[in-house]
């Protein structure tokens, strides 16, 4: 009996830490690109995925965030309207909020596939122009507003033979 209680609480802290992964992540999407869309919300919170997974920007999503995002970062006006599970939203917000969270639920899950070719950055070039750090980058798609880039893919080791 014990070991089928321990299972449900190893259970409830896993779909907590799935919620709280989800809460996460739709905070930062809505502050980034909150009007996108859900094409637009799925190629954010993808391109977030890539950072995790890269393990070069971090392990967690408050990690990711914080090293990804600038509205994250300088706490934007966006994204504090997200703090207190956004209480001071409206509904209309709220709302937006919500399909937000679905749409990163299924980007989570698997359920929505990579709409970015695998972008760990993205930039709104129209708006701001190509930042310094896209000549180190492939751009691999364009979602919205936004423009996607990964690194550039290294050639192959050249070996020679008998050297």
């Amino acid at each position: 009996m014990a070991s089928s209680q321990q299972e449900q609480s190893f259970t409830a802290r896993a779909l907590n830490q799935q919620e709280l992964d989800i809460e996460e992540l739709a905070r930062g999407v809505y502050a980034e690109d909150a009007m996108g869309g859900p094409q637009a919300w799925a190629a954010v919170a993808h391109t977030m995925n890539n950072r995790r997974k890269s393990g070069k920007y971090g392990e967690s999503w408050n990690e990711v965030l914080n090293k990804s995002l600038s509205s994250v970062r300088k706490n934007s006006e966006q994204y504090k309207l997200t703090a207190n599970g956004g209480k001071d939203m409206n509904q209309y917000e709220r709302n937006v909020m919500a399909k937000i969270k679905q749409t990163v639920s299924g980007v989570i899950n698997g359920q929505i596939p990579d709409n970015t070719n695998g972008a760990t950055h993205f930039e709104n070039i129209e708006k701001y122009g190509v930042p310094y750090w896209a000549k180190e980058m492939d751009a691999v798609s364009r979602v919205g507003e936004h423009t996607y880039f990964k690194e550039k893919s290294q050639p192959p080791p050249t070996i020679r033979g008998g050297e």
